[in-house]
């Protein structure tokens, strides 16, 4: 840019389509899933502790509602039948969360929830006027129970690892970056397309976490293969050229096809190929799809599932490479193919980004207090990819809610 006052107004646009981003993000949480974002949930639920939730909240509706209030000195010639509540209704109040947790706030979701029971009750015949109903008190008891249940879960929970959420997204949803909602932000979240199927191949060390296994001793690397992003390559090249074991180094040229067919394959004979490979697309809509109208859309995600690749990560849109790259590291420390501050001061952006120095300290130290390394027992790259979703960019949404993770959590084993 030559122009004077040019590159503040980039970044000022920048910035503006970031906030954008947050902004949609927040409304569509709010108007289109409003208190059933619970669904997305992954606390850990107890039957005996939401046996306890569930009598706490039919006292509440005993007490609030008229259809169930009982009145003295009037009889009734025929007591109104009760409706009882389907159990996944109740997992919806559960998976809001604690009501009572710093920062939270719960009463829109819980009120939506509410009346949402209130709306089941009245189309099984239980009639209630809605006007009668201090629907204010409900929220309050409400939140009191799901409070108990949070603590008591808290206290009787062992250090839970491995909770993970697949979504089947169909040709409408696919664009969508659903793992960056408020209620999804840090969650483990990956996507699947309704027609593909990812083994999951055994083979898992005894003391490993279970799941799907990779040797970080081999594996192919392609790095700025078209030779025009010289700041990437500066970034990585050196951590790359010293992984351990049998590692394919392509590096400012273009691979031939015998070449990719390798990497992807493992070097298997032809009859049995299959994509044997987890493959980290950062590159600029690497996970977006064409759209063909009434047709399934189709694109380098699709072709990598359907041939079996175990996990693919990609952009859903074009990002810039220094935030990119920012995210690429981070997801390679998490996941544990580099040390913790491997990357650190690296890929450095210009103008009003954050001190990557800065920005690795605050990872290493959120990594341990997360126990996301332990003894060894690194994330998953889902797990990686969302951690470093939270905290790795300068622009949370613009650059980070692009990257994606179709497939299955996938670990690497030393």
């Amino acid at each position: 840019m030559s122009q004077k006052g040019a590159t503040s107004e980039w970044w000022a646009e920048r910035e503006e389509l970031d906030e954008r981003i947050k902004q949609l993000l927040d409304t569509i949480e709010l108007t289109w899933l409003g208190g059933f974002k619970g669904i997305f949930s992954q606390y850990h639920k107890r039957s005996d502790l939401l046996a306890r939730f569930q009598k706490a909240f039919l006292v509440t509706l005993e007490k609030h509602l008229p259809s169930r209030r009982q009145v003295r000195g009037r009889k009734t010639k025929k007591p109104t039948t009760k409706v009882n509540l389907d159990p996944r209704i109740l997992e919806l109040f559960i998976g809001l969360g604690d009501a009572m947790a710093p920062e939270s706030d719960l009463d829109d979701a819980l009120m939506d929830l509410l009346y949402f029971v209130v709306d089941v009750l009245q189309f099984h015949g239980e009639a209630n006027a809605y006007d009668e109903i201090d629907f204010d008190s409900m929220v309050v008891e409400t939140s009191s129970a799901l409070h108990a249940y949070h603590c008591a879960a808290k206290e009787g929970m062992k250090d839970q690892k491995g909770a993970h959420t697949i979504l089947i997204l169909d040709k409408s949803l696919h664009v969508f970056p659903w793992e960056s909602l408020p209620c999804l932000q840090g969650v483990a979240v990956s996507r699947t397309l309704p027609e593909s199927d990812p083994e999951e191949p055994s083979g898992s060390a005894p003391t490993a976490r279970t799941g799907h296994h990779v040797s970080m001793h081999s594996g192919t690397y392609m790095l700025n293969p078209s030779g025009d992003l010289a700041n990437t390559q500066a970034t990585f090249s050196r951590a790359l050229a010293s992984l351990p074991g049998a590692w394919g180094r392509i590096e400012a040229r273009t691979p031939t096809e015998a070449e990719f067919r390798a990497a992807l394959t493992g070097g298997r004979p032809r009859a049995l190929e299959r994509c044997r490979a987890v493959a980290l697309l950062m590159g600029c809509s690497s996970a977006s799809l064409t759209h063909v109208g009434q047709f399934e859309p189709y694109g380098p995600i699709r072709d990598y599932m359907l041939a079996g690749s175990p996990a693919v990560v990609g952009t859903l849109w074009d990002v810039t490479d220094r935030d990119i790259d920012r995210f690429a590291g981070a997801v390679f420390e998490e996941w544990g193919l580099f040390p913790h501050g491997t990357f650190a001061g690296k890929g450095a952006a210009k103008g009003k980004g954050k001190a990557p120095a800065v920005a690795a300290a605050q990872r290493r130290k959120n990594a341990v207090a997360a126990g996301a390394v332990r003894d060894g027992n690194h994330a998953s790259l889902v797990e990686a990819v969302a951690k470093a979703r939270t905290e790795a960019c300068k622009f949370k949404y613009l650059t980070a809610a692009a990257v994606c993770v179709y497939g299955i959590p996938v670990y690497i084993s030393k």
